[in-house]
């Protein structure tokens, strides 16, 4: 009899930035967010600016390796049903209406469990 294989389930990370100042603040410590094959991220800006996230490498871990969204929208993407488990860096970037203000957090993909 063969062994039925349990799919986790998936999860949605929800991440709040706002702009206090001259920074971005990350809601609840989420400037390094860990996630698995699958999850969904969404992105979003508490206050009425426009906003980007740029994975920064060769290959994108998740989908859209690139986005922009305008004030009060949010940005979301899955993780790759085959991201290569490990830290990616990305840009999260708002425009406070002077400057653009930009923070580097990282992504890390979990391994699946079992392996690879």
């Amino acid at each position: 009899m063969k062994k039925a294989i349990m799919e986790e389930p998936v999860i949605e990370h929800h991440i709040t930035v706002r702009i206090e100042g001259k920074t971005l603040k990350f809601g609840k410590d989420k400037e390094c967010l860990c996630v698995r094959r699958g999850d969904r991220i969404i992105w979003k800006l508490r206050n009425k600016a426009p906003f980007s996230v740029v994975v920064k490498s060769l290959v994108s871990p998740v989908t859209g390796c690139s986005k922009a969204a305008r004030p009060g929208q949010a940005i979301t993407a899955e993780v790759k049903m085959d991201a290569v488990p490990g830290l990616y860096a990305y840009a999260f970037s708002a425009f406070d209406g002077e400057e653009m203000l930009i923070e580097d957090p990282e992504i890390i993909i979990r391994p699946p469990k079992g392996g690879r």
